[in-house]
């Protein structure tokens, strides 16, 4: 497993994607009022961290093999 990619990519758009849920619910967990909270709640910007998040996490797993693969016999 890549953790690395998981925790510094994945857990910040985990949070950008759930921005919403944690301003209506957890108020200590959101950002001071602006222009910022604006561009965070809408409904494309949490969509399009929940597809990155996705992503991330879903790459950032991987299969290692019990055999090895022998290429160029």
């Amino acid at each position: 497993m890549n953790m690395e990619k998981l925790l510094f990519v994945g857990i910040p758009f985990l949070y950008l994607c759930c921005y919403p849920i944690f301003y209506f619910h957890a108020p200590i967990l959101t950002l001071p009022s602006g222009k910022l909270n604006l561009i965070l709640l809408s409904h494309s910007f949490t969509q399009i961290a929940g597809i990155i998040f996705g992503y991330m996490l879903i790459t950032s797993f991987y299969k290692v093999s019990k055999y090895p693969v022998i290429i160029g016999r």
